[in-house]
């Protein structure tokens, strides 16, 4: 099952109409057909009930499209997230600092959050031994 077949489901879910979805979706009625063909091979169920050149949504097809629209959603939110992780929009950073750069980190830490407010900071303070045994323990 891949997202694009989903994508094709729910267009021809709402629009009910396998010529019209392929217009809305810039693809071909033939392409269309056989993707949402291929869903139902692997779900192994129909979705649609085909009657000349109507469609109508069978049970089966009213169920799954909740299901199919989640997918959708939480995949896009995912590419969301990542696109703000790249862009320092979210994320996390652990900085290790030895006590004595203290004074010259908090300066520079000022100015990254600043620069990057969604970034959660946490700093780690202890001597040069202290932090290289953390760093190895988380690798």
């Amino acid at each position: 099952m891949e997202l694009r077949q989903l994508k094709y489901f729910l267009k021809a879910k709402e629009l009910l109409n396998f010529t019209e979805a392929a217009k809305a979706l810039n693809i071909s009625q033939s392409t269309l057909s056989q993707q949402i063909k291929q869903l139902e091979d692997e779900l192994n169920v129909p979705l649609f009930n085909r009657i000349g050149k109507r469609i109508t949504l069978t049970e089966a097809g009213s169920l799954f499209g909740e299901y199919a629209l989640q997918s959708i959603n939480r995949a896009n939110e995912g590419l969301l997230l990542l696109q703000d992780l790249k862009n320092l929009n979210t994320g996390k950073i652990t900085v290790g600092i030895i006590y004595s750069m203290r004074i010259l980190f908090a300066k520079t830490l000022i100015q990254f959050a600043k620069q990057y407010p969604n970034i959660k900071i946490q700093v780690v303070f202890g001597t040069t031994k202290d932090l290289l045994e953390k760093l190895n323990t988380l690798f």
